[in-house]
């Protein structure tokens, strides 16, 4: 069965999922952090069993709500909730993005992939979780 991961964030939440051996983690969809209906829904299509949310030891206590509440509406669903270290995961996103090509400076490769980091962080987040399995 696959596992979907979330990297949460106060204006946009990236989703990642695994493949059905959970040994690989892809990038998914990028929601609005107003979308908690549409990304129930997705997490709901994949037929995960385990949402994977990712944290860091210092995040401020906004976030902290936000994923808490995430976490406690989740379990009330049905789902089982791990947690997974996302500290870095940005920034290899970022990485990554530069990688492949791109000759912008990293200000603007931050700028111009804001949005599609998130999915990607996530998929960096649910990697993690899948290798210490």
């Amino acid at each position: 069965m696959k596992i979907i991961a979330l990297d949460i964030g106060t204006k946009r939440i990236g989703t990642a999922y695994s493949d059905e051996n959970q040994k690989i983690a892809f990038p998914g969809k990028v929601f609005s952090a107003n979308q908690k209906e549409s990304l129930m829904l997705y997490i709901k299509e994949q037929r995960v069993k385990t949402v994977v949310i990712g944290y860091t030891k210092d995040q401020d206590t906004k976030l902290v709500s936000l994923i808490e509440g995430y976490k406690s509406f989740l379990e009330e669903s049905g789902y089982e909730v791990d947690y997974q270290d996302e500290s870095m995961t940005s920034h290899e996103s970022r990485l990554r993005e530069m990688t492949k090509g791109n000759t912008n400076t990293q200000r603007q490769v931050k700028k111009d992939f804001k949005k599609e980091i998130d999915h990607i962080a996530a998929m960096h987040i649910l990697q993690r979780y899948l290798d210490k399995k």
